[in-house]
C-alpha cells in the first residue's frame, strides 16, 4: 500500500445540516442556553413558593447525622407539630464537614397535611439551586456577548 501524500483536514465541529458551527453561531448558542438558565432560575424560585403554601413554622432540633467522612453528613431533624405530633425529617443535601451540629435548634418550614413538603427555613436551603442557575446564566450570557464582540472586532479589521 502506497503512503498518503494528501494532507489530513483540520475536524471542525459540525452541525446536524453538515454546516461547520461558527464563531457568531456559537455565541448565539452560550446567549440561548444562558437566557435557558434563567428561566430554570424562576422556576426554582417560584418552587418553594408553590410548595410551601399554607406552611407552618416550627422550632426544630438535630437529633442525628446522617453519613459519613467520605461522603459528607445529612441532619436528622426532629420538631413538633401543634397537635402534639412529631416529626422526624432527614436533609437530602450532604455537606462535609457538617453545617449541623447534633442539639442544635433550626426553623423548619412544613405543610400540615403532607410530610413531604418540609425544608429548612433558611435563605440556601430553599433558594440555592436558583442562585446557581442565575450564575451559570450570567457566565453563560456573559460569554457569548464577549463571543459576539470579538466577532464584531474581527470583521471589521
Amino acid at each position: 500500500m502506497a503512503p498518503r501524500s494528501e494532507k489530513p483536514r483540520p475536524v471542525r465541529p459540525r452541525i446536524a445540516s453538515g454546516r461547520s458551527l461558527g464563531p457568531r453561531n456559537a455565541s448565539r448558542l452560550y446567549i440561548a442556553l444562558g437566557l435557558c438558565a434563567w428561566l430554570g432560575c424562576v422556576a426554582l424560585a417560584l418552587y418553594p413558593q408553590i410548595a410551601l403554601r399554607g406552611a407552618n413554622i416550627a422550632d426544630g432540633t438535630v437529633v442525628a447525622l446522617r453519613g459519613d467522612d467520605k461522603t459528607g453528613f445529612a441532619p436528622i431533624i426532629q420538631f413538633s407539630e401543634p397537635d402534639g405530633g412529631v416529626v422526624r425529617w432527614s436533609g437530602g443535601s450532604l455537606s462535609k464537614p457538617s453545617a449541623y451540629a447534633v442539639g442544635q435548634h433550626v426553623a423548619m418550614v412544613y405543610v400540615p397535611n403532607g410530610n413531604s413538603a418540609i425544608a429548612i427555613a433558611s435563605f440556601w436551603s430553599l433558594h440555592a439551586p436558583a442562585v446557581a442557575c442565575f450564575v451559570f446564566g450570567v457566565l453563560f450570557v456573559g460569554f457569548g456577548l464577549l463571543g459576539l464582540r470579538a466577532v464584531r472586532r474581527m470583521e471589521l479589521g
